[in-house]
């Protein structure tokens, strides 16, 4: 389990160094432990304020995008 932790811990670094976004680099670093697929333009406007409805709406989006949906 701590090998996973390892490779959970250099993404969340990562992502806190990049600012909150997931470049290349964090795809190439869980490569060892786990393939990775890349959801693009799933959250638009990052900056914008979101209401609760909108969350519910982007974590549906995701789920579904995932093929979580049945």
């Amino acid at each position: 389990m701590q090998y996973m932790e390892c490779h959970i811990q250099q993404l969340l670094d990562a992502l806190v160094d990049n600012s909150g976004r997931w470049g290349v680099e964090a795809d190439a670093a869980l490569l060892p432990a786990c393939e990775c697929t890349r959801l693009r333009n799933l959250i638009p406007e990052r900056e914008k304020e979101r209401s609760e409805e909108d969350i519910l709406e982007l974590a549906l989006r995701l789920k579904e995008k995932m093929g979580l949906l049945g």
